[in-house]
C-alpha cells in the first residue's frame, strides 16, 4: 500500500496488483475498512477471472514484512491496519 503524509493524515493510496500484471491505484479514506479496496479490486477484475466469491481475493503488503490480512480484519479501518505512517 502506498501512502501519503498529510497532517491529519486522511487519506491512503493503495495499489493494487491485477492477475494481469497491471497496477491500479485508488486513493481512500483512512476511515475506510478494507473491504473497501475489496470491492474496488473486484471492479477491475475481468469476468472469468474470480468465482463469485469476492472473499476468494487474497490482500497483503507488498513490503517487508509481508503481511497476508485476513477476513476478520476486512472490516477494520485503513488506520488500524498500517496503511498510514
Amino acid at each position: 500500500m502506498l501512502d501519503i503524509l498529510t497532517s491529519e493524515m486522511l487519506v491512503s493510496y493503495v495499489q493494487i496488483r491485477l492477475f494481469s500484471g497491471k497496477a491500479v491505484t485508488q486513493k481512500f479514506s483512512v476511515r475506510e475498512p478494507l473491504a473497501a479496496v475489496r470491492l474496488f479490486a473486484r471492479g477491475h477484475i475481468a469476468d472469468g477471472q474470480l468465482d463469485d466469491d469476492i472473499g476468494a481475493l487474497t490482500f497483503a503488503t507488498a513490503c517487508p514484512p509481508r503481511r497476508v490480512f485476513n477476513e476478520e480484519e476486512m472490516m477494520q479501518p485503513l488506520s488500524e491496519l498500517g496503511s498510514v505512517l
